[in-house]
Protein backbone atom coordinates (compact mmCIF):
# COMPACT_ATOMS: atom_id res chain seq x y z
CA UNK A 1 0.00 0.00 0.00
CA UNK A 2 1.40 3.40 -1.05
CA UNK A 3 1.33 6.16 1.55
CA UNK A 4 -0.48 9.33 0.45
CA UNK A 5 1.25 12.19 2.28
CA UNK A 6 -1.32 14.67 0.98
CA UNK A 7 -3.99 12.73 2.87
CA UNK A 8 -2.08 13.25 6.12
CA UNK A 9 -1.90 16.99 5.43
CA UNK A 10 -5.66 17.07 4.87
CA UNK A 11 -6.13 15.19 8.14
CA UNK A 12 -4.11 17.78 10.06
CA UNK A 13 -6.04 20.61 8.38
CA UNK A 14 -9.36 19.01 9.30
CA UNK A 15 -8.55 17.99 12.86
CA UNK A 16 -6.05 20.70 13.87
CA UNK A 17 -8.30 21.65 16.80
CA UNK A 18 -7.59 18.27 18.42
CA UNK A 19 -3.96 19.27 19.02
CA UNK A 20 -4.58 22.27 21.35
CA UNK A 21 -7.54 20.48 22.95
CA UNK A 22 -5.53 17.37 23.86
CA UNK A 23 -2.50 19.45 24.91
CA UNK A 24 -4.67 21.53 27.28
CA UNK A 25 -6.29 18.39 28.68
CA UNK A 26 -2.90 16.77 29.21
CA UNK A 27 -1.51 19.91 30.87
CA UNK A 28 -4.52 20.08 33.17
CA UNK A 29 -4.15 16.47 34.22
CA UNK A 30 -0.40 16.88 34.70
CA UNK A 31 -0.84 19.98 36.84
CA UNK A 32 -3.55 18.31 38.93
CA UNK A 33 -1.29 15.31 39.49
CA UNK A 34 1.68 17.55 40.37
CA UNK A 35 -0.37 19.57 42.88
CA UNK A 36 -1.66 16.39 44.51
CA UNK A 37 1.86 15.20 45.37
CA UNK A 38 3.27 15.74 48.86
CA UNK A 39 6.13 18.30 48.79
CA UNK A 40 9.59 17.00 49.67
CA UNK A 41 12.36 19.14 51.16
CA UNK A 42 16.10 18.57 51.12
CA UNK A 43 18.80 19.42 53.64
CA UNK A 44 22.54 19.26 52.86
CA UNK A 45 25.51 18.87 55.19
CA UNK A 46 29.16 18.62 54.16
CA UNK A 47 31.88 16.72 55.99
CA UNK A 48 35.58 16.29 55.28
CA UNK A 49 37.85 13.29 55.74
CA UNK A 50 41.37 14.22 56.84
CA UNK A 51 44.36 12.80 58.66
CA UNK A 52 44.09 12.61 62.43
CA UNK A 53 46.10 15.59 63.70
CA UNK A 54 46.35 13.98 67.12
CA UNK A 55 48.94 11.52 65.80
CA UNK A 56 52.23 12.29 67.56
CA UNK A 57 54.49 10.38 65.24
CA UNK A 58 55.33 12.50 62.20
CA UNK A 59 55.94 9.46 60.01
CA UNK A 60 52.53 7.98 60.81
CA UNK A 61 50.89 11.33 60.09
CA UNK A 62 52.59 11.59 56.68
CA UNK A 63 51.68 7.99 55.86
CA UNK A 64 48.02 8.59 56.74
CA UNK A 65 48.00 11.80 54.65
CA UNK A 66 49.50 10.00 51.66
CA UNK A 67 46.97 7.18 52.04
CA UNK A 68 44.09 9.67 51.80
CA UNK A 69 45.68 11.46 48.87
CA UNK A 70 46.15 8.25 46.84
CA UNK A 71 43.06 6.30 47.82
CA UNK A 72 39.45 7.55 47.77
CA UNK A 73 38.08 4.28 49.18
CA UNK A 74 38.25 5.71 52.72
CA UNK A 75 35.94 8.57 51.76
CA UNK A 76 33.61 6.19 49.94
CA UNK A 77 33.51 3.90 52.98
CA UNK A 78 32.69 6.90 55.15
CA UNK A 79 29.74 7.73 52.86
CA UNK A 80 28.43 4.18 53.10
CA UNK A 81 28.67 4.34 56.89
CA UNK A 82 26.65 7.58 56.95
CA UNK A 83 23.95 5.92 54.81
CA UNK A 84 23.81 2.79 56.98
CA UNK A 85 20.81 1.84 59.07
CA UNK A 86 23.00 1.69 62.19
CA UNK A 87 23.90 5.39 61.98
CA UNK A 88 20.31 6.34 61.19
CA UNK A 89 19.07 4.44 64.23
CA UNK A 90 21.62 6.26 66.40
CA UNK A 91 20.52 9.60 64.87
CA UNK A 92 16.88 8.80 65.72
CA UNK A 93 17.89 8.02 69.31
CA UNK A 94 19.85 11.29 69.48
CA UNK A 95 16.84 13.31 68.28
CA UNK A 96 14.39 11.35 70.41
CA UNK A 97 12.14 10.36 67.50
CA UNK A 98 10.93 6.91 66.38
CA UNK A 99 13.08 4.95 63.96
CA UNK A 100 10.00 4.52 61.74
CA UNK A 101 9.88 8.29 61.25
CA UNK A 102 13.55 8.41 60.24
CA UNK A 103 12.96 5.60 57.74
CA UNK A 104 10.46 7.82 55.93
CA UNK A 105 13.33 10.16 55.04
CA UNK A 106 15.73 9.34 52.22
CA UNK A 107 19.45 9.65 52.96
CA UNK A 108 22.19 9.89 50.34
CA UNK A 109 25.90 10.60 50.43
CA UNK A 110 28.38 11.35 47.63
CA UNK A 111 32.10 12.14 47.49
CA UNK A 112 32.71 15.41 45.67
CA UNK A 113 35.06 15.04 42.67
CA UNK A 114 38.83 15.20 43.30
CA UNK A 115 38.39 15.72 47.04
CA UNK A 116 37.72 13.99 50.34
CA UNK A 117 34.68 16.16 50.98
CA UNK A 118 31.42 14.31 51.59
CA UNK A 119 28.00 15.76 50.79
CA UNK A 120 25.20 14.30 52.90
CA UNK A 121 21.62 14.82 51.66
CA UNK A 122 18.40 14.08 53.50
CA UNK A 123 14.96 14.40 51.86
CA UNK A 124 11.61 14.32 53.59
CA UNK A 125 8.32 16.07 54.28
CA UNK A 126 9.62 18.49 56.94
CA UNK A 127 12.49 20.88 56.10
CA UNK A 128 13.35 21.33 59.79
CA UNK A 129 13.43 17.61 60.59
CA UNK A 130 15.43 16.93 57.41
CA UNK A 131 18.11 19.43 58.60
CA UNK A 132 18.13 18.05 62.14
CA UNK A 133 18.40 14.51 60.84
CA UNK A 134 21.30 15.39 58.50
CA UNK A 135 23.23 17.02 61.38
CA UNK A 136 22.48 14.09 63.74
CA UNK A 137 23.66 11.55 61.16
CA UNK A 138 26.82 13.58 60.65
CA UNK A 139 27.45 13.75 64.41
CA UNK A 140 27.00 10.01 64.91
CA UNK A 141 29.02 9.25 61.79
CA UNK A 142 31.96 11.31 63.06
CA UNK A 143 32.04 9.34 66.31
CA UNK A 144 31.70 5.98 64.58
CA UNK A 145 34.41 6.62 61.97
CA UNK A 146 36.82 8.14 64.50
CA UNK A 147 36.59 4.96 66.57
CA UNK A 148 36.94 2.82 63.44
CA UNK A 149 40.04 4.50 61.97
CA UNK A 150 42.80 5.78 64.23
CA UNK A 151 44.60 7.69 61.47
CA UNK A 152 41.48 9.20 59.89
CA UNK A 153 39.51 12.14 61.18
CA UNK A 154 35.96 12.99 59.95
CA UNK A 155 34.81 16.57 60.65
CA UNK A 156 31.66 18.55 59.98
CA UNK A 157 32.44 21.26 57.40
CA UNK A 158 29.04 22.91 56.89
CA UNK A 159 26.00 21.95 58.98
CA UNK A 160 22.63 21.46 57.34
CA UNK A 161 20.06 24.24 57.43
CA UNK A 162 16.32 24.03 56.87
CA UNK A 163 15.36 24.95 53.29
CA UNK A 164 11.65 25.70 52.81
CA UNK A 165 11.87 25.45 49.00
CA UNK A 166 10.60 21.98 47.97
CA UNK A 167 12.71 19.92 45.59
CA UNK A 168 9.75 17.78 44.57
CA UNK A 169 7.35 17.96 42.83
CA UNK A 170 8.67 20.35 40.18
CA UNK A 171 5.47 21.85 38.77
CA UNK A 172 7.17 23.48 35.77
CA UNK A 173 8.84 20.23 34.72
CA UNK A 174 5.64 18.23 35.17
CA UNK A 175 3.56 20.70 33.14
CA UNK A 176 6.17 20.80 30.37
CA UNK A 177 6.28 17.01 30.15
CA UNK A 178 2.47 16.88 30.13
CA UNK A 179 2.37 19.35 27.22
CA UNK A 180 4.91 17.27 25.26
CA UNK A 181 2.97 14.06 25.94
CA UNK A 182 -0.30 15.74 24.90
CA UNK A 183 1.24 17.08 21.68
CA UNK A 184 2.72 13.69 20.80
CA UNK A 185 -0.57 11.97 21.59
CA UNK A 186 -2.63 14.36 19.42
CA UNK A 187 -0.26 14.10 16.45
CA UNK A 188 -0.06 10.33 16.85
CA UNK A 189 -3.86 10.03 16.92
CA UNK A 190 -4.27 11.97 13.66
CA UNK A 191 -1.47 10.02 11.94
CA UNK A 192 -2.90 6.69 13.13
CA UNK A 193 -6.40 7.66 11.99
CA UNK A 194 -5.26 8.64 8.48
CA UNK A 195 -3.11 5.50 8.21
CA UNK A 196 -6.05 3.26 9.09
CA UNK A 197 -8.30 5.12 6.66
CA UNK A 198 -5.76 4.65 3.86
CA UNK A 199 -5.30 1.00 4.80
CA UNK A 200 -8.99 0.15 4.81
CA UNK A 201 -9.65 2.40 1.84
CA UNK A 202 -7.02 0.47 -0.12
CA UNK A 203 -8.91 -2.79 0.31
CA UNK A 204 -12.43 -1.42 0.13
CA UNK A 205 -11.56 0.23 -3.22
CA UNK A 206 -11.44 -3.19 -4.88
CA UNK A 207 -8.35 -5.15 -3.83
CA UNK A 208 -10.74 -7.43 -1.94
CA UNK A 209 -14.34 -7.52 -3.19
CA UNK A 210 -17.08 -7.04 -0.62
CA UNK A 211 -19.39 -9.92 0.05
CA UNK A 212 -22.41 -9.49 -2.19
CA UNK A 213 -25.91 -9.70 -0.72
CA UNK A 214 -27.13 -13.24 -0.19
CA UNK A 215 -30.66 -12.40 -1.24
CA UNK A 216 -30.47 -9.66 -3.92
CA UNK A 217 -33.49 -8.32 -5.73
CA UNK A 218 -33.98 -10.21 -8.99
CA UNK A 219 -32.81 -9.64 -11.64
CA UNK A 220 -29.19 -8.92 -10.71
CA UNK A 221 -26.54 -8.45 -13.38
CA UNK A 222 -22.75 -8.40 -13.19
CA UNK A 223 -20.57 -6.84 -15.91
CA UNK A 224 -16.84 -7.51 -16.20
CA UNK A 225 -14.81 -4.96 -18.21
CA UNK A 226 -11.26 -5.78 -19.28
CA UNK A 227 -9.20 -2.82 -20.53
CA UNK A 228 -6.04 -2.75 -22.62
CA UNK A 229 -3.88 0.41 -22.77
CA UNK A 230 -3.24 1.79 -26.23
CA UNK A 231 -0.06 3.52 -25.03
CA UNK A 232 3.13 1.68 -24.08
CA UNK A 233 4.18 2.91 -20.63
CA UNK A 234 7.80 1.66 -21.10
CA UNK A 235 8.19 0.42 -17.51
CA UNK A 236 11.58 1.08 -15.98
CA UNK A 237 12.98 -1.99 -14.22
CA UNK A 238 14.91 0.22 -11.79
CA UNK A 239 11.84 2.19 -10.64
CA UNK A 240 9.26 -0.51 -10.05
CA UNK A 241 7.80 1.46 -7.14
CA UNK A 242 7.19 4.44 -9.43
CA UNK A 243 5.56 2.19 -12.04
CA UNK A 244 3.29 0.69 -9.41
CA UNK A 245 2.26 4.17 -8.32
CA UNK A 246 1.41 5.17 -11.92
CA UNK A 247 -0.62 2.01 -12.46
CA UNK A 248 -2.47 2.58 -9.19
CA UNK A 249 -3.35 6.16 -10.11
CA UNK A 250 -4.56 5.10 -13.55
CA UNK A 251 -6.71 2.36 -12.02
CA UNK A 252 -8.24 4.85 -9.56
CA UNK A 253 -9.03 7.28 -12.40
CA UNK A 254 -10.68 4.58 -14.51
CA UNK A 255 -12.68 3.33 -11.53
CA UNK A 256 -13.86 6.87 -10.80
CA UNK A 257 -14.78 7.38 -14.49
CA UNK A 258 -16.82 4.15 -14.56
CA UNK A 259 -18.56 5.09 -11.31
CA UNK A 260 -19.47 8.52 -12.71
CA UNK A 261 -20.99 6.97 -15.83
CA UNK A 262 -22.82 4.28 -13.88
CA UNK A 263 -26.29 4.64 -12.46
CA UNK A 264 -27.21 5.31 -8.87
CA UNK A 265 -27.09 2.04 -6.96
CA UNK A 266 -24.42 0.45 -9.18
CA UNK A 267 -21.14 -0.56 -7.52
CA UNK A 268 -17.77 -0.49 -9.25
CA UNK A 269 -14.87 -2.71 -8.14
CA UNK A 270 -11.31 -3.00 -9.39
CA UNK A 271 -10.00 -6.55 -9.40
CA UNK A 272 -6.52 -6.64 -10.95
CA UNK A 273 -4.78 -6.59 -14.32
CA UNK A 274 -6.97 -3.69 -15.50
CA UNK A 275 -10.20 -5.61 -14.90
CA UNK A 276 -13.25 -3.90 -13.42
CA UNK A 277 -16.58 -5.22 -12.18
CA UNK A 278 -19.93 -3.39 -12.20
CA UNK A 279 -22.65 -4.77 -9.92
CA UNK A 280 -26.08 -3.72 -11.26
CA UNK A 281 -29.02 -4.59 -8.99
CA UNK A 282 -32.55 -4.78 -10.43
CA UNK A 283 -31.11 -4.85 -13.93
CA UNK A 284 -31.61 -7.56 -16.55
CA UNK A 285 -29.05 -8.61 -19.13
CA UNK A 286 -30.57 -6.51 -21.94
CA UNK A 287 -30.53 -3.32 -19.87
CA UNK A 288 -26.95 -4.03 -18.82
CA UNK A 289 -25.89 -4.55 -22.46
CA UNK A 290 -27.43 -1.20 -23.45
CA UNK A 291 -25.62 0.58 -20.65
CA UNK A 292 -22.30 -1.14 -21.39
CA UNK A 293 -22.52 -0.28 -25.12
CA UNK A 294 -23.03 3.39 -24.29
CA UNK A 295 -20.20 3.33 -21.78
CA UNK A 296 -17.78 1.73 -24.25
CA UNK A 297 -18.51 4.51 -26.75
CA UNK A 298 -17.70 7.12 -24.06
CA UNK A 299 -14.53 5.30 -23.06
CA UNK A 300 -13.16 5.45 -26.65
CA UNK A 301 -12.67 9.22 -26.40
CA UNK A 302 -11.37 9.37 -22.82
CA UNK A 303 -7.66 9.95 -22.07
CA UNK A 304 -6.32 9.28 -18.59
CA UNK A 305 -3.24 11.21 -17.47
CA UNK A 306 -0.67 11.16 -14.66
CA UNK A 307 0.87 14.65 -14.91
CA UNK A 308 3.84 14.21 -12.58
CA UNK A 309 4.86 11.04 -14.47
CA UNK A 310 4.20 12.51 -17.94
CA UNK A 311 1.83 9.65 -18.80
CA UNK A 312 -1.30 9.84 -21.00
CA UNK A 313 -3.20 6.61 -21.72
CA UNK A 314 -6.24 5.65 -23.78
CA UNK A 315 -7.84 2.23 -23.51
CA UNK A 316 -9.70 -0.32 -25.61
CA UNK A 317 -11.92 -2.72 -23.79
CA UNK A 318 -14.23 -5.71 -23.91
CA UNK A 319 -17.11 -6.60 -21.65
CA UNK A 320 -18.81 -9.72 -20.37
CA UNK A 321 -22.35 -9.68 -18.94
CA UNK A 322 -23.96 -12.36 -16.76
CA UNK A 323 -27.30 -12.42 -14.97
CA UNK A 324 -28.06 -14.34 -11.82
CA UNK A 325 -30.35 -17.30 -12.34
CA UNK A 326 -32.24 -17.10 -9.06
CA UNK A 327 -32.52 -15.09 -5.86
CA UNK A 328 -29.46 -16.81 -4.38
CA UNK A 329 -26.27 -15.12 -5.52
CA UNK A 330 -22.96 -17.01 -5.28
CA UNK A 331 -20.26 -14.36 -5.72
CA UNK A 332 -17.34 -16.49 -6.86
CA UNK A 333 -19.45 -18.42 -9.36
CA UNK A 334 -21.00 -15.27 -10.81
CA UNK A 335 -17.60 -13.52 -11.03
CA UNK A 336 -16.06 -16.53 -12.77
CA UNK A 337 -18.88 -16.58 -15.33
CA UNK A 338 -18.39 -12.84 -15.94
CA UNK A 339 -14.65 -13.25 -16.48
CA UNK A 340 -15.23 -16.10 -18.91
CA UNK A 341 -17.75 -13.95 -20.81
CA UNK A 342 -15.16 -11.13 -21.02
CA UNK A 343 -12.59 -13.59 -22.43
CA UNK A 344 -15.04 -14.71 -25.12
CA UNK A 345 -15.71 -11.05 -26.01
CA UNK A 346 -11.97 -10.46 -26.29
CA UNK A 347 -11.61 -13.31 -28.80
CA UNK A 348 -14.09 -11.52 -31.03
CA UNK A 349 -12.05 -8.30 -31.08
CA UNK A 350 -11.86 -4.93 -29.33
CA UNK A 351 -14.94 -3.15 -27.97
CA UNK A 352 -16.93 -6.37 -28.01
CA UNK A 353 -19.60 -7.32 -25.47
CA UNK A 354 -20.57 -10.89 -24.77
CA UNK A 355 -23.63 -11.89 -22.77
CA UNK A 356 -23.52 -15.21 -20.97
Amino acid sequence: MDINLHQYLKGFQQYWWLIPAIVLLSVGLGLAYSLSQTPLYEAKATLIVSSNQAIDDTGDFIDSFNTLARNTSVAITACEILESQTIQDQAALLLGIPVETVNLYRTGCVVLPDSTVLQLRVQGRSPELAADLANAIGTKGIVYISNLYEVVDLRLLDPAEADTTPVSPNHLTNVTLSAIIGLAGAVGFIVLRETLLQFWGHYSSGSLPPSPPTNPASPFTLAVITLKPMTDLHPDEHSQKSNNRVQKQLAEQVQEFIQQKSRAGDSVLYLEKKQFVILMPQTNKQEAATFLTTFMDQLRTKTFTVPDADVAVTYVGVGGIVENKNNLLVWHSLLQRGQEAAKKAGRQGDWQIYGD
